[in-house]
């Protein structure tokens, strides 16, 4: 039988498993008569159940209708936090029953223009080697964090703390749940199932009473050293905004040494050598929005080695 693959967005996908077609439901009943499937939910998915399975790793839902949509207005509550002029930066960790494993820092390339101090995300590296004394600093805050959310919170799971690597040190800006883009585990690690790996921890952490967060800790950051990644982008060219087959677009290097590829809705950068002793890549990333015709002045924040 022909079998085709259809794209949609996540948003979509979850939609569709709110609301089952009957279609849908119909190929579940085929593959599975008995209804005694787990169907793994992603990020978007908040449904506990769909066609009558249990959902594992569903999103729990939260009433909205009296938080602030915006800031001003109706906004119950504004926070403002000083600006911090520094390197974006961030770490991954897991809670586990016996507690908390926390992995290496990661470089977050926000580049910045230096004139009108709009602010762009172009992604994240784990090629990043900053000094012994800043990484632990970072990797203590995040383990904190980790600890705080197990006994306040009852957390138990995939965490990232971001912050800003200044002048007197790193500055948390905020904390998200599940696993960071910016970990490079799926690169790292390809055959580990992550996701479910994350989602069952968040539904079932009685099942993972015996793991020891220090092995986690250590496989995982080796594995991430033994392989790093990057995701990097920059917007794509007006004249790109409709080009046919970006797919299977040729790459291209820039004088600056980055390879990249144009597709209609990014210019992803392919390849890049890292800069310096703490092999950074948001410098050359920032050189070649600039070949490429960015208005700027535009930089990447970047705090000088020790």
């Amino acid at each position: 039988a022909e079998s085709s693959i259809t794209s949609i967005t996540r948003a979509q996908f979850a939609n569709s498993l709110r609301n089952p077609s009957d279609e849908l439901r119909s190929w579940l009943d085929v593959v599975d008569d008995t209804h005694e499937a787990i169907l793994l939910g992603t990020n978007f998915v908040e449904s506990r159940t769909v066609a009558g399975r249990a959902v594992l790793g569903a999103r729990p839902t939260t009433d909205i209708t009296t938080a602030p949509h915006e800031a001003g207005g109706d906004a119950l509550i504004a926070l403002v936090a000083r600006f911090v002029d520094g390197m974006p930066c961030g770490v991954s960790g897991v809670v586990v029953p016996a507690g908390v494993a926390v992995f290496d820092p990661t470089e977050i390339v926000i580049l910045r223009d230096t004139q009108t101090r709009q602010l762009f995300f172009a992604g994240s590296s784990n090629h990043w080697w900053p000094d012994e004394e800043t990484a632990e600093h970072i990797r203590a805050a995040a383990r904190r964090v980790g600890e705080g959310l197990a006994a306040t919170a009852g957390y138990s799971g995939f965490f990232s703390l971001d912050g800003i690597l200044g002048p007197d040190g790193f500055v948390a800006t905020d904390v998200d749940p599940g696993p960071a883009a910016g970990l490079g585990l799926s690169t790292a690690a390809p055959d580990f199932p992550i996701h479910l790996f994350a989602r069952s921890l968040g539904d079932q952490p009685a099942l993972f009473t015996d793991v020891d967060p220090a092995l986690v800790e250590d496989e995982i950051r080796r594995a991430v050293r033994r392989r790093p990644s990057f995701s990097l982008r920059l917007p794509a060219r007006q004249e790109n905004a409709n080009c046919p087959g970006c797919a299977s677009a040729p790459t291209r290097t820039a004088d600056c040494g980055v390879t990249y590829r144009e597709r209609c809705d990014a210019v992803a950068v392919v390849a890049a050598e890292p800069v310096g002793p703490q092999r950074l890549l948001g410098p050359a990333v920032a050189e070649l929005g600039r070949e490429l015709g960015w208005r700027g002045p535009w930089t990447s924040s970047v705090r000088p080695a020790r």
